[in-house]
């Protein structure tokens, strides 16, 4: 009986045998480490996903090449054969200005355009020691222990940046900055699929859903 001949040809590794290699070892060695790693990895992406103010390096940003913006802004098209219509509340600027007591990120499928949602406070609001506010699901409560209604106004922006340059700028927010956003408030978006039918619809209550078109940070937390 002969025996077969080993292959002596030097393999090429590729870099990706590499990275991986050491995670091969980790799942053989101890498969329930690997997956406690894999659990507090998927946890803290989808914290840092939903609630901080960052596009994650690029991968969690807006597509804007992918938009085809229409009819000043009442239109939107995707390469995707996907369209949304846009309504107005007025047909002048709104500006919001006041200190910002929370801003995360809006991950919305349906509507990708819809990048932020941002608490801008003024007088007793903008004071955490008067008045607590909690912003949860594109929404917004606040309370206080004063026995009369604070001074002071509170919106709760949810935001269309006009432009990848007030995208980034909105970004940069920070809670407990000073900010000016202005902007056009929007009453509803509808969303058209292929066929020209409903996909569904965004529409505010109590909030302002604005079509950002221009960003001052007056004052930075940083």
């Amino acid at each position: 009986m002969q025996t077969p001949l080993k292959d002596s040809t030097p393999k090429h590794l590729r870099f990706t045998d590499i990275l991986f290699a050491p995670i091969g070892c980790l799942i053989q060695s101890s498969p329930i480490v690997m997956l406690v790693i894999i659990l507090i990895i998927s946890i803290v992406g989808s914290y840092l996903y939903y609630n901080v103010n960052s596009d994650l390096w690029g991968f969690a940003s807006p597509d804007f090449d992918r938009f085809t913006v229409l009819n000043n802004f009442q239109t939107i098209q995707s390469n995707q054969n996907q369209e949304w219509k846009i309504s107005y509340e007025f047909s002048v600027a709104s500006r919001f200005q006041g200190v910002v007591r929370h801003v995360t990120p809006i991950r919305e499928v349906k509507f990708p355009m819809l990048t932020h949602d941002i608490l801008v406070t003024s007088g007793d609001f903008a004071d955490p020691e008067i008045v607590k506010t909690r912003v949860s699901n594109h929404h917004f409560t606040w309370s206080c222990d004063c026995g009369v209604k604070p001074n002071g106004a509170i919106n709760l922006l949810h935001t269309v940046p006009a432009n990848q340059e007030i995208y980034q700028q909105l970004l940069d927010i920070r809670s407990g900055d000073q900010v000016e956003i202005s902007g056009n408030e929007i009453l509803k978006i509808d969303s058209l699929n292929s066929e020209g039918n409903s996909a569904g619809w965004w529409q505010d209550s109590g909030c302002n859903t604005l079509l950002v078109q221009s960003v001052k940070i007056i004052e930075s937390t940083k």
